[in-house]
């Protein structure tokens, strides 16, 4: 029967928004299920949170779009026993899966098993699959002066009694959830707001649904309504899990900082340089360039331990740290070796000369600054070794281990020349002398 043109005008708005909200969860499933697709093979926990957010915006891609087709299919009885009949059970579905997620999102365990919901949810979709007078029969009804939909019977009014009672356990399971877990990993303590925003979304989807659920039930007169909420529930979704994305992205980042650095200095710590070592091992062997690489400590370190404390120790080596990184380049790596140890790369000097000045600046720096801890003025020096590497080097395999054993022996020299000195090894004439390869 046809409605009024200003029904029939709000029929067609309401449709199209449907049609719009249906393309962006598809948009949404499409996205999370590539990004799915991409991490898990990278040993991620808790991945399948991913999936089921993908399989609930497809789910409710499918209602959206069935809902609007629908309520536009008043005279067409077979297009409309098949739209109406999907998008109740779509509409199950989507309650459900939102649930699941809850569940693989705060890692939570329900009161009420998951396969259990799915069990009356298979159940009653067998129920709605084929026209009955108890559940839905093949003959139109006109649901409400909105729109028109299939005769229904007591097993559609149970169904809706269901369907209110799983809407509401779902909300008060979010809450649950969230107040159990919230003090337990900064990850929900960062994600408060995003997860708010899904709590709202999950009242309003419930409001919503018991009002098209009455509507249904001709309890009601109203426009459909429900499409906002299950439309506002995904889009919250979304929103959470890129929150939660960039919580650990900040978390791993923040990890991975702690690992490259040294936490006393703040300076790369030893890992970080011998990869970095690597690298230029890697770099010789497709340009023609020198490299220099410094190995210092600090002279007589041990006296300094035991005749001011090793609070003052640790002083020490953050101004000498403080003292080099402004003296060095940005583009030079400078960490902490170990110890009282420290070493140096630099990518960026012609030849030795220009490295050798350079050390021979931080050595002079150091050895003029007054060192004062607790009111005791002191002194303190340090011994550079220094080694040259070209693509010489690459050519002849020379090996990251042997590089720092080179370099250490620079060092070494350096020590018996009276500390406070500085040895170079220029590692093809090294060779040469030494007959080494």
């Amino acid at each position: 029967m046809p409605k009024p043109g200003i029904w029939q005008l709000q029929i067609n708005v309401i449709s199209g928004l449907m049609l719009a909200s249906g393309i962006s969860c598809l948009i949404f499933a499409l996205l999370f299920f590539v990004f799915y697709q991409r991490i898990k093979r990278k040993g991620y926990e808790n991945l399948r949170q991913y999936l089921i957010y993908s399989l609930l915006s497809l789910n409710n891609f499918i209602f959206l779009l069935t809902f609007s087709i629908l309520i536009n299919s008043a005279n067409n009885l077979t297009l409309l026993d098949t739209v109406n009949r999907i998008t109740i059970i779509t509409a199950m579905f989507n309650v459900v899966l939102a649930l699941h997620f809850f569940v693989e999102f705060f890692q939570a365990k329900p009161k009420l098993k998951l396969k259990y919901f799915y069990l009356c949810n298979t159940l009653f979709s067998s129920c709605f699959l084929f026209s009955n007078s108890l559940f839905l029969k093949k003959e139109f009804f006109q649901t409400s002066r909105y729109y028109t939909g299939l005769s229904f019977g007591l097993g559609f009014r149970i169904w809706g009694i269901y369907l209110i009672v799983l809407a509401f356990y779902t909300f008060i399971s979010l809450v649950s959830f969230f107040k159990q877990k919230q003090h337990l990993s900064r990850i929900y303590e960062k994600s408060r707001r995003a997860i708010f925003f899904v709590v709202i979304s999950n009242l309003i989807w419930i409001i919503t649904g018991i009002i098209d659920t009455l509507t249904g039930m001709q309890i009601l007169d109203i426009h459909p309504v429900t499409w906002i909420g299950s439309f506002l529930v995904t889009f919250s979704i979304a929103g959470l899990l890129i929150s939660r994305i960039e919580t650990l992205y900040e978390e791993k980042r923040s990890l991975y900082d702690e690992v490259i650095h040294d936490f006393l200095t703040g300076i790369y710590s030893r890992s970080f340089f011998e990869v970095q070592t690597g690298e230029v091992l890697n770099s010789l062997k497709r340009e023609e360039k020198k490299v220099h690489i410094v190995l210092f400590d600090v002279d007589n370190f041990k006296n300094i331990n035991d005749n001011y404390g090793h609070l003052c120790g640790d002083f020490v080596l953050q101004t000498v740290s403080a003292i080099v990184k402004k003296t060095i380049r940005p583009t030079d790596i400078f960490a902490r070796f170990g110890g009282d140890e420290f070493a140096i790369i630099f990518n960026n000097n012609k030849n030795h000369k220009q490295a050798l000045a350079i050390v021979n600046r931080i050595r002079e720096r150091i050895n003029s600054y007054r060192f004062q801890f607790a009111e005791k003025p002191f002194s303190a020096t340090c011994s550079f070794g220094v080694l040259e590497i070209d693509e010489n080097a690459a050519q002849n395999n020379l090996t990251k281990s042997e590089i720092l054993t080179l370099v250490d022996q620079a060092l070494y020299d350096a020590k018996n020349k009276g500390k406070n000195n500085i040895s170079l090894i220029v590692v093809p004439e090294y060779q040469k002398n030494t007959g080494n390869r």
